[in-house]
């Protein structure tokens, strides 16, 4: 599930090709990529490839994507992102993403700044009775990096909010709008399961003309 944020009224700042680091971690987290333009822009999406639901301990390779914004000029920087998760361990797996020393957030690098797409692993927490909330924000950038603004200019960003369950946590609905396969396996059991009661007790207050409280007797 996600839900793209709109933020505004930001400070503004210089670019960040290498990435976001300690020092701008939590004002990235609070208030977007303000450096890149006080407000965010709707026509970029922001998209993050993900199980249905996770077990507990479990290693996932997940996928960021950036789509629209400005084309990169050639041989330009093309984009650059921010991304945190409420529980769980997000690593890097590849020379385009670090983890700052001292946080929990990843970013792209200046190797990284080249793309619009990131893969990196998450491992999930000891519990998988939760829900976990992915908070990230990107930038789409043209690449003029010697521009005005501090090569800020003609850049567009903006946030998103993605929601992963783990196994056993509560029912809730996909992003597709179906329950995960071990859900549907539960309301499989419990429908079979209540049917038959159905069935039997009703056969034998037929056959036997006993009463509900007399049925209910002979199991009890």
């Amino acid at each position: 599930v996600s839900i793209l944020f709109a933020v505004s009224a930001f400070p503004t700042a210089n670019t960040q090709p290498t990435g976001i680091d300690s020092g701008l971690a939590d004002m990235v987290e609070a208030n977007g990529c303000s450096c890149h333009g006080t407000e965010p822009t709707a026509g970029v999406g922001i998209s993050l490839s993900m199980p249905n639901n996770f077990t507990a301990g479990m290693t996932y390779t997940l996928t960021l994507n950036i789509s629209g914004g400005p084309s990169p000029m050639e041989g330009g920087n093309q984009g650059g992102f921010f991304i945190t998760a409420s529980s769980g361990t997000l690593d890097s797996i590849d020379d385009n993403v670090w983890k700052p020393e001292g946080r929990t957030h990843l970013t792209h690098n200046e190797d990284g700044n080249n793309n619009r797409e990131w893969s990196f692993n998450w491992t999930a927490p000891e519990s998988d009775s939760i829900v976990v909330t992915f908070k990230a924000y990107a930038n789409s950038v043209n690449g003029d990096a010697d521009g005005s603004s501090g090569g800020s200019g003609g850049d567009n960003w903006n946030g998103a909010s993605f929601t992963l369950s783990g196994i056993n946590a509560a029912v809730v609905v996909d992003d597709h709008g179906e329950l995960s396969t071990p859900q549907k396996l539960i309301y499989a059991i419990t429908i079979i399961a209540v049917t038959l009661g159905v069935v039997i007790i009703g056969n034998r207050m037929v056959t036997k003309e006993q009463s509900f409280e007399e049925v209910l007797k002979c199991y009890w």
